[in-house]
């Protein structure tokens, strides 16, 4: 689970972050083989990172070993469509076309699939590649966008200028 960084979007074995799918109860609806497919051929916003059926019958396995009969406390999850507000979203405008992302406040954003999957990028659910090794952060944010290739050389990602207050809208999108 930690190697595709599930929980960055998904409760499993009761931690995790909710902007889809509590797994933990989701395997106590669904049979192993619709887990598989499920994961085999994501819905939208769901990163498609192609993993081998073994890896595949893993993920289901850790999913199933998660799972917990103890009737949950959460609120059910609230089911994101494709944003279509009339506000103007700082996600959509400087890192959708590349980027995509799903939140629990403003549903799936983003359309982007030459740039990674940014659901969770806050959370400590996401794989630590700022650097190699460190997490991010709205700090490390900052400097990435301000010049992502003085961060890590060669990268295709070009500088995106934001002005203080767009920066501020885009990491409050991201840590929702």
């Amino acid at each position: 689970m930690d190697t595709f960084a599930c929980r960055r979007c998904h409760t499993i074995g009761g931690k995790g972050n909710r902007p889809a799918a509590n797994l933990d109860s989701s395997a106590l609806l669904r049979q192993p083989r619709e887990i598989f497919h499920a994961i085999q051929s994501p819905v939208q916003y769901m990163p498609d990172f192609r993993p081998a059926d073994g890896e595949i019958t893993d993920m289901v396995n850790a999913i199933l070993a998660g799972a917990t009969a103890k009737k949950s406390k959460e609120t059910p999850l609230v089911v994101h469509f494709q944003n279509t507000g009339t506000r103007e979203n700082i996600f959509e405008k400087h890192c959708g076309a590349c980027h995509r992302m799903l939140s629990t406040r403003d549903g799936g954003i983003g359309k982007g699939e030459i740039g990674p999957n940014l659901s969770g990028l806050f959370s400590p659910f996401y794989p630590a590649t700022f650097r190699e090794r460190e997490r991010w952060s709205a700090a490390n944010l900052k400097k990435w966008v301000a010049n992502p290739r003085r961060i890590k050389n060669g990268t295709l990602m070009q500088p995106i200028p934001l002005n203080e207050q767009e920066f501020a809208g885009l990491t409050e999108i991201l840590q929702h």
